[in-house]
C-alpha cells in the first residue's frame, strides 16, 4: 500500500489521509521549495521531512560568523550605544562623585555621640534575680488526674468488638422409651 510521510514529523501515513496521525499538520501541502536529497522528491520550503521518502531534509546551513560579528551585531539590533543596558553617559561614576540619587550626603568621619555625664556617689550594686518559687506539693487530686490521664480513652461509638457467633450445644439423644429399660443394668438379684 502506498504511503505518504508527514512533512512536519516524519510519520508514515496512509495516501488516502489529509492530515498526519501523529500532529495533525497538513500532509497535501503543495508547493515547491525543497527537494529531497535521497529521493528528488518535491516538497514545500517549510518541510523538515520529505513527504515522499521520510527523510530530512537537509538543513540549509547558516554562514559561519565570529564571535566579535555575532557581538557587534546583537549590540546594533539591541540600540548601539547600549551597553548592558544603560548607556555611556549613565555608567556609574568614580567613587566619591556625588549623584542626583545621593540621598545620605558625602561620607565623612562619623561624629561621636555625646556621652552621658558619670553619676556621682558610690556605685550602686544591682540586686541579685530573685529565685522563682518552688512549685506547690502535689495534692491528692492531682495524683488522681495524672492517673486518669494515663487510663486508655473510653471506646468510641464506632468501636465495638466482634463477637463471633457460637453454635449451640449439640442436642441430647433422645431415647425412645422401651429403650431406657433394655439401656440399663440388669442387677440380678439372685446373690
Amino acid at each position: 500500500m502506498a504511503s505518504i510521510y508527514c512533512i512536519e514529523c516524519g510519520f508514515d501515513n496512509e495516501e488516502h489521509r489529509a492530515a498526519c496521525l501523529m500532529c495533525y499538520a497538513f500532509l497535501r501541502d503543495t508547493g515547491t521549495g525543497r527537494s529531497c536529497s535521497a529521493c528528488g522528491g518535491d516538497n514545500p520550503p517549510h518541510a523538515s521531512f520529505c513527504r515522499q521518502c521520510g527523510a530530512q531534509l537537509d538543513l540549509t546551513a547558516a554562514p559561519p560568523v565570529r564571535r566579535a560579528e555575532l557581538i557587534q551585531a546583537v549590540l546594533e539590533g539591541i540600540g548601539g550605544g547600549l551597553v548592558g543596558g544603560a548607556e555611556e553617559e549613565e555608567l556609574a561614576g568614580l567613587p566619591g562623585e556625588s549623584s542626583e540619587f545621593d540621598l545620605v550626603g558625602p561620607i565623612g568621619p562619623v561624629e561621636a555621640a555625646p556621652e552621658a555625664p558619670a553619676p556621682s556617689g558610690p556605685p550602686v550594686e544591682a540586686a541579685p534575680p530573685a529565685a522563682p518559687p518552688p512549685p506547690p506539693p502535689p495534692t491528692s487530686a492531682g495524683l488522681v488526674e495524672e492517673e486518669e490521664e494515663l487510663a486508655p480513652p473510653p471506646p468510641l461509638p464506632g468501636d465495638f468488638e466482634l463477637e463471633l457467633p457460637t453454635a449451640p450445644p449439640p442436642p441430647e439423644p433422645q431415647v425412645p422409651v422401651g429403650a431406657e429399660e433394655e439401656a440399663r443394668p440388669r442387677v440380678s438379684s439372685e446373690d
